[in-house]
């Protein structure tokens, strides 16, 4: 245990180092290699609109190009410092950032603000993308990779004997909108840590140690990703991982003690990444990061919504709820669960209720985490409702039978 917190602080304070290092890097790139791509990207983010709907009339298809415009917009404000613009990160001021942002191209003088209390890790991709290619080949790129990387996580599943799991991976993924996440570099983040913690965890096969390796993933979900639903790069392995322990005779079961130590891996690696850039930008810029982002969290954690008007404690659950369970996701899952009903007819009805209290408190994430985050949830529920996707991969997964070893 010692040896594992020793482990765990070392890689902490190294993956700060490290983001730190890729932020300078990324903002050392010319503002003039990506000009041209940035002003055809706020042309199409122009066009769209600030509340664009991928399937019109289909609220849970609705874009966040306001936010896209923000990360657009940060990989073309660079100064003559890499450092101090890296720590910065400073954005267009005002309350239309696609405007702003056109001005500006087009020579306008416009205002900027410091955006520091985000890494804005994800720059390590995006900019470089945009000295070769716009927004929506962009949006061509993230479809080919996201398909291809949910595939994957399906082979590796079936590779590992968990073919059965793949109506829940499917409920999970679907649930998501993915019409929509492909065409969203705001959505996009948390998709790649969340899939792609399930790809290592299962390509792995029980090799890694499973403490550091959810702090390591915590700590990736801080540095790439806005408050989007990050929940879900927790929720959705941690359920993968529950799946796949337990299923020798000689194997240990995972149980709930598990999970809660393992949430707190994840947290500390989330939480530690942050703040460690409000420290390192404070160190290096002078500004005072922290009361920046301990206001900006304060209001997020706050029971009023942005009007002023008071919140209940399931705001944030009802609305979450009200944009998931649509009538095309009511019909999705339906048919998800007659496939389990079919899989329970096959297999004799065998449960495994030892595994339940893990996948069960699994599911409860979201709704945990909208209660936390009351104001954030309840304010931009069109696109946190996507953390909902665990509890469907969890509640699916419940409802599939298991083998006779696990029994």
């Amino acid at each position: 245990m010692k040896r594992t917190i020793l482990k765990g602080a070392l890689m902490l304070v190294g993956g700060v180092l490290l983001g730190t290092l890729l932020m300078i890097a990324v903002y050392a790139i010319p503002a003039e290699w990506v000009w041209e791509n940035v002003r055809a990207s706020a042309q199409t983010l122009a066009d769209e609109g600030l509340r664009y709907e991928v399937i019109d009339g289909y609220h849970a298809s609705r874009l966040d190009d306001y936010t896209d415009a923000i990360m657009i917009g940060n990989a073309l404000l660079t100064t003559d410092n890499p450092t101090e613009s890296a720590m910065t990160a400073r954005r267009f001021a005002g309350g239309d950032p696609i405007g702003t942002m056109q001005r500006y191209l087009d020579g306008e003088n416009m205002p900027t603000e410091s955006y520091a209390r985000y890494w804005h890790g994800y720059l390590v991709a995006l900019k470089p993308l945009l000295t070769v290619m716009n927004l929506n080949s962009i949006r061509v790129l993230n479809m080919y990779v996201q398909l291809a990387l949910v595939l994957l996580v399906a082979a590796l599943m079936v590779r590992r004997g968990l073919s059965r799991y793949l109506p829940a991976l499917f409920a999970a993924y679907a649930s998501l909108c993915p019409a929509a996440v492909m065409q969203s570099l705001q959505y996009s983040t948390a998709f790649y840590v969340a899939f792609g913690a399930m790809a290592v965890l299962l390509a792995a096969d029980g090799r890694l140690n499973d403490s550091l390796f959810f702090m390591a993933v915590g700590m990736l979900t801080s540095f790439v990703d806005f408050l989007t639903y990050p929940i879900a790069t927790l929720g959705l392995p941690l359920v993968l991982h529950t799946n796949c322990a337990g299923r020798g005779k000689r194997e240990k079961l995972f149980g709930l003690s598990d999970c809660v130590r393992l949430c707190a891996c994840w947290g500390a690696g989330y939480a530690g990444m942050w703040s460690g850039k409000w420290l390192v930008a404070a160190l290096l810029t002078g500004q005072n990061v922290f009361a920046q982002a301990g206001s900006a969290m304060g209001n997020r954690l706050g029971a009023v919504d942005d009007s002023g008007d008071a919140l209940s404690l399931l705001t944030g659950v009802q609305e979450n709820l009200r944009i998931m369970f649509n009538p095309l996701t009511i019909l999705m899952l339906l048919g998800v669960l007659a496939v389990c009903g079919a899989l329970w007819m096959r297999s004799g009805k065998r449960l495994n209720i030892r595994r339940l209290p893990p996948v069960l408190f699994c599911a409860a994430l979201p709704f945990m985490w909208y209660m936390v985050l009351l104001n954030h949830s309840a304010e931009h529920a069109f696109f946190t409702y996507r953390a909902l996707c665990v509890t469907l991969f969890a509640g699916v997964s419940m409802t599939i039978p298991g083998r006779k070893a696990e029994t």
